[in-house]
């Protein structure tokens, strides 16, 4: 990468990580006591009162709020984040608030259910959704953050590894998320939408990536290195199952959910040498390339945002597919042209106004045509949330890899 773009990048992924200390998602700023979910606007956004009715921990500004669940997904996706820029940039301050916030989530957050109890359905080596909900409630979809990036935080850092035993919690966990996998696979259950899901303990409709092809890469990370051939054998045949399934509609899915499922693909040809699934991951990624506007944009049609071509969608489709065209490119450079004008759409729209509640992050959505964020609120989606996991986040994560040469997956 030349000078002038890498300091570009610097620049953009320096502005998030400030971001992330100084808009009060995060307080203390060191991250001991983790991060919140993400920071509402308020003024104007039609969803405000839903979010508040759905999340009773906010804490109230003129104008905004922040959303304060602390989720497993959003406080792995930061630790990692700030682990890799304390490499990356060789800053000792992102290094320890890593390493205060993987601290949070093993020994502070009470997130990590290490019981178990069946009167509750509660199920051991999982990861409650946020420190506010008290009874079970597990999702594919941040499960299978929770378990590829405890795997990548103990092969980055072993000596956190070995101080919180990442490994021995993420290998069970890997075990509940294939039995749950395996079972909604084996009885396809049908949700009254006509969705595949798990009618358990387990939510989220596995018929499409942005739960079932997460869940691959959940379990083919963790086929990586794992001595346990059994292990290795089932968790394969589950993402073969799943690939093979979602192969007959890959071709008629949305922006983001073939976004996610390069995902899946791609953790299956990188940790399983699996040929079918990178033939898959090929495919995918010149059909989203083929969609993309001048801009770098992949149209905004998922269920839960506002939908529109001049939409830039950060929370489902643009992030995914940035991390996905890098993966991709480091493999076939036809990708490289997608893969940089993906990020450099999302760099060049990175907010700059003033206050610290918004400098330097990307809010949930950003209308092409007004120049500005906007295109409307959803009670999950849309420009009003700005998230610090499955935004933000991720998108720095893509920033900071690509300083590095990398991407996610190695």
């Amino acid at each position: 990468m030349e000078d002038a773009k890498r300091k570009i990048y610097r620049d953009a992924l320096d502005g998030n990580v400030r971001w992330f200390r100084n808009s009060g998602i995060m307080l203390p700023s060191d991250g001991i006591w983790g991060v919140g979910e993400r920071i509402a606007v308020t003024g104007g956004n039609t969803a405000i009162e839903e979010i508040r009715r759905s999340f009773p921990a906010v804490t109230e500004h003129d104008g905004w709020c922040v959303v304060e669940q602390r989720r497993a997904d959003c406080n792995f996706q930061a630790a990692y984040l700030f682990l890799l820029c304390g490499m990356i940039l060789n800053d000792g301050d992102c290094a320890r608030t890593g390493e205060n916030l993987v601290h949070f989530l093993y020994a502070r957050s009470g997130l990590l259910d290490k019981k178990g109890a069946a009167a509750k359905q509660l199920i051991r080596g999982t990861w409650q959704w946020s420190h506010i909900v008290h009874s079970s409630k597990l999702y594919f979809d941040d499960e299978a953050w929770c378990l590829f990036l405890q795997l990548e935080i103990a092969r980055m850092r072993p000596d956190l590894a070995a101080k919180h035993d990442m490994l021995y919690w993420a290998d069970i966990l890997a075990e509940e998320l294939w039995r749950a996998s395996d079972r909604v696979l084996r009885e396809k259950n049908m949700s009254e939408d006509g969705h595949l899901f798990d009618s358990g303990e387990w939510n989220g409709l596995f018929d499409l990536p942005h739960w079932g092809a997460l869940a691959c890469m959940g379990l083919a990370r963790a086929c990586w290195g794992n001595a346990d051939k059994d292990k290795v054998s089932r968790y394969s045949h589950a993402i073969d199952g799943y690939l093979e399934y979602i192969s007959e509609k890959a071709a008629s899915l949305i922006c983001s959910e073939q976004a996610y499922l390069i995902l899946g693909c791609m953790a299956a040809w990188r940790y399983l040498n699996d040929k079918k699934a990178y033939a898959m991951a090929l495919d995918l990624g010149r059909m989203l390339a083929s969609r993309q506007d001048a801009h770098g944009n992949l149209a905004a049609q998922h269920y839960e945002a506002p939908t529109g071509t001049h939409l830039v969608d950060l929370i489902y489709t643009m992030n995914w597919a940035a991390l996905g065209f890098q993966m991709l490119a480091h493999e076939n450079a036809e990708f490289a042209a997608a893969k940089d004008k993906a990020l450099e759409l999302i760099i060049s729209i990175q907010d700059k106004t003033p206050e610290p509640q918004f400098n330097g992050c990307w809010r949930g959505m950003f209308d092409l045509n007004a120049d500005t964020w906007g295109g409307g609120d959803r009670y999950e989606g849309g420009a009003g949330s700005i998230y610090s996991g499955w935004t933000n986040a991720p998108i720095s994560i893509a920033l900071a890899l690509e300083l590095r040469g990398q991407d996610l997956f190695m």
